[in-house]
Formats: structure tokens, C-alpha cells, sequence
């Protein structure tokens, strides 16, 4: 995958802008606000035909305007191909090679890589944010997650609905048998699917970090099923399930299950959560997500294309190289404030809606 030219018209805080890459490193400088984390975001949207950052997609057309336009030229495994998303307060239209598209003709998300700050606010935040962090990776690294997955979300709506009429009667639950066996199905898939992934990613996560650190970073999956080998995996689900009904019907919602579970960072046996520092924290989940990059180069056959946002703050220079080194041989975008910052690459500044080539 290589982007070959950005044009945006009206695009969050650009009025007119083009933007002609360079097919390797692009460091894309600038003031916070300036307009970098847009430039990402637009190439995003023209690869994917969505938003990284909303789901309110008319937020990003330029304050006064009617609308937004973004047009890419861009290589798909040697073919050359234009995309346009046109953005309006009622809707967009996505365009490839000149017709009118759904969001499956894109290249989309497994074509790239995204790197948000966000990702280092993993370790402190709530367990919500860990699950939402490893489910983003599993699903560019494990194959047929993200739709197990989404069939266990819409399994967990429908019995969480049926458990909050619960809360108001005595009497059996009509349905309940149904919707906790389908649960159970879904769910399994989606445990035997995420240990997979992750005895995949642990492994590179923890040697990135110690080749780095010298220090030892440990993964632990935390599930609210005790999976018991005796009876298997879906047993052990369904007797969980089964232990906590009285607790489900008074609460309303499902209390077991994969959207339960949480994700335990350890460093020399200790907690990052309620001992790392800062920098600490930082460096595991880079660790993290420099494994899933190099998992995902290995197994793409078109090549990622990678959108960094403000990857190298408060690092060092042994995880800046690291960062260098996960991206030889692949286009990527790595925006920075920092003016120090010297990467060997083709740099563009970016300054109140203008993107100008730095010499």
C-alpha cells in the first residue's frame, strides 16, 4: 500500500490543501493544532471511507463550508486506484476509481496501521479501554475475530435486555435458556480466538521490551471465566454463567463473558498500573503495539501503510530506532511538535492549513 497524492478540500481546518508524500518515511511537523492529527485522519478516511476520530462525520467538514471533499491517488498491491469521500451534514458519498462505492470496495483498516496517543493511556485507564485496545489489535492479527466478536456483542445486547425485564418479576425468564446458550457459543469463539492472538503477541511484546529495557514485561490475560480442562472451555462458561443468574437479574446485565475480562501489564512482577511511571506505561504499550505491527507485516501480502500520531513524545532515542526500525520498507506518516525531531526523512511542516515540504 503507498498513497501517491492527498487533495483536501474544506477538511476540518484545511480550505485547499495537496499533499504529494514521499514513498517511504513522511514526518509531518507542526504546532499542536496546526493540523497534523487532521492530515492522518484524512488519509485514513480516504483508505477506509471513515473516521478515526468520530462518529459524527460532518464534524470534520471546515467550519462556514457546506462540505468536505478528500481525493487520494494510492498503489493497492501495484494497482494504481483514486478514491473520494465526499462529507456532508447529511451524509457522505465514497467514490472509487470514479463509482459510487460502499465502505467493503476500500482498502480499509487492514491496510494500515494506526498509532493514536490514545493507545498510551491504556495501562491507567479502565479496563473498558484495555479490552478496546486488544480487541483493535486482535482484530488486524487474527483472522475471523472481529466478526466473532461483533455476533457476541449483539448476542450480550439481546440478553442483557431480557435480563433488565427480569428485575420487575419473580417468574421464569422466557428466552433466558436461548440467549444464555447463545452467549455461551459466541463468547467460546471469542475466548479460544483472543488466547490464540494473544499467545501470539505476548511473546514479541515482551522481547521488543527487554531488547529495549533490559527489563522483563509480562502480558496477563485476565478472564472471568476459570476455564476448567477437565470439562473444557464452553462448560466452564455456561457454570460461570449459571453461578451468578440471581446477580444478572438484580443488575440487569450479563456479569461473565469475554466483555468482562481485562488485561494485566507487569514489569519485573509488578503491576504498571498502580506502579509504573509514566514512561514506564508508555513503553509497554508501544511494546505492544510495535509486536502487533510486526505481526501484521508479516502476514500482509499488500504492505501496511503506517499513521503515526505523535508517537515519539517523552521517548527515548533506543524506542525512537525502535519505531524506525518496525517501519523499513513501509510508507508511513509520523507526526511531531517536537522541532529536534530528525528521522532521516522526507519532513513537511504544517502550519494554519498549509502543508509545505521542508527543505
Amino acid at each position: 500500500m503507498q498513497l501517491l497524492s492527498l487533495d483536501m478540500q474544506d477538511f476540518r481546518n484545511y480550505a485547499q490543501a495537496s499533499f504529494r508524500p514521499c514513498a517511504g518515511l513522511n514526518l509531518v511537523r507542526g504546532e499542536n493544532a496546526a493540523g497534523k492529527t487532521n492530515l492522518l485522519e484524512a488519509i485514513y478516511f480516504a483508505l477506509c471511507g471513515c473516521s478515526f476520530r468520530t462518529v459524527r462525520e460532518k464534524e470534520a467538514i471546515r467550519n462556514s463550508a457546506t462540505g468536505a471533499v478528500i481525493r487520494a491517488v494510492f498503489l493497492d498491491r501495484g494497482v494504481e486506484k483514486e478514491s473520494a469521500v465526499q462529507v456532508r451534514p447529511g451524509g457522505k458519498t465514497l467514490l472509487l476509481n470514479g463509482k459510487e462505492e460502499s465502505r467493503r470496495a476500500f482498502p480499509g483498516e487492514a491496510s494500515l496501521f494506526l498509532f493514536r496517543p490514545e493507545d498510551l493511556q491504556v495501562v491507567s485507564g479502565a479496563p473498558v479501554e484495555r479490552r478496546r485496545f486488544l480487541d483493535g489489535i486482535l482484530s488486524g492479527i487474527v483472522p475471523g475475530y472481529r466478526n466473532a466478536l461483533q455476533r457476541y456483542f449483539r448476542a450480550v445486547g439481546q440478553r442483557n435486555a431480557l435480563l433488565r425485564q427480569g428485575k420487575s418479576r419473580n417468574d421464569a425468564l422466557p428466552g433466558y435458556d436461548t440467549w444464555t446458550e447463545a452467549i455461551v457459543e459466541t463468547g467460546s469463539v471469542v475466548l479460544n480466538l483472543r488466547i490464540e492472538g494473544f499467545r501470539r503477541l505476548a511473546p514479541v511484546a515482551a522481547s521488543l521490551y527487554r531488547e529495549l529495557t533490559g527489563r522483563k514485561l509480562v502480558l496477563r490475560y485476565l478472564s472471568t471465566v476459570e476455564i476448567q480442562e477437565s470439562i473444557g472451555l464452553k462448560e466452564s462458561f455456561l457454570k460461570k454463567i449459571l453461578s451468578v443468574r440471581e446477580q444478572e437479574v438484580l443488575q440487569g446485565q450479563t456479569l461473565a463473558g469475554p466483555h468482562r475480562d481485562d488485561l494485566l501489564f507487569l514489569v519485573e512482577n509488578q503491576s504498571l498500573r498502580g506502579q509504573g511511571s509514566r514512561g514506564e506505561q508508555r513503553a509497554a504499550v508501544l511494546a505492544v503495539k510495535l509486536a502487533e505491527a510486526q505481526i501484521r507485516a508479516e502476514t500482509s501480502s499488500g504492505g501496511l501503510l503506517y499513521l503515526l500520531d505523535d508517537v515519539f513524545s517523552e521517548l527515548g532515542p533506543h524506542w525512537r530506532a525502535a519505531v524506525l526500525d518496525a517501519l523499513k520498507g513501509h510508507q508511513a506518516f509520523i507526526t511531531t511538535a517536537d522541532p529536534a525531531v530528525q528521522v532521516g526523512a522526507c519532513s513537511f511542516r504544517v502550519e494554519a492549513g498549509d502543508i509545505r515540504r521542508e527543505a
